[in-house]
């Protein structure tokens, strides 16, 4: 989407086949997480949920959206989160959205600067409505 830049992968320090973007104020990660997936788009979501409640220090979750992006099966939600290391901590507004693409189960975590969320949806949406699975 319009903004957004492509982090080379020794640069991010995303690890793990995590791919990110960068936008003024918010960082998306996307992978793969699994490939030969046969569950469903509402159990990665719970997996995604889990790691970042061990890794914030305080995090509350919307409710769960089912739907279709795509025509790929997805679950999202949108996050708040207090994140926080030895130098500084900050709250940022999220969203985890998971997918089922051809067999493939996909994460992507959005983070932004607190109220700064709605800015970037538009450019989220096109985005995850753009994945596709090259097998």
């Amino acid at each position: 989407a319009p903004g957004w830049v492509l982090v080379p992968a020794d640069e991010s320090g995303a690890g793990g086949g995590w791919v990110e973007l960068r936008k003024s104020g918010a960082l998306l990660y996307a992978t793969v997480a699994a490939t030969g997936y046969i569950g469903n788009a509402a159990a990665i979501l719970t997996q995604q949920e889990s790691e970042l409640q061990s890794e914030a220090a305080q995090v509350s979750f919307g409710d769960e959206i089912d739907t279709a992006v795509g025509g790929n099966p997805t679950a999202i939600v949108v996050f708040e989160a207090l994140l926080s290391d030895s130098a500084q901590s900050a709250t940022v507004d999220g969203e985890l959205i998971s997918m089922v693409v051809n067999g493939n189960a996909v994460a992507v975590e959005i983070f932004a600067a607190q109220g700064q969320l709605d800015s970037i949806s538009d450019g989220i949406v096109a985005m995850v409505s753009s994945v596709r699975s090259t097998r």
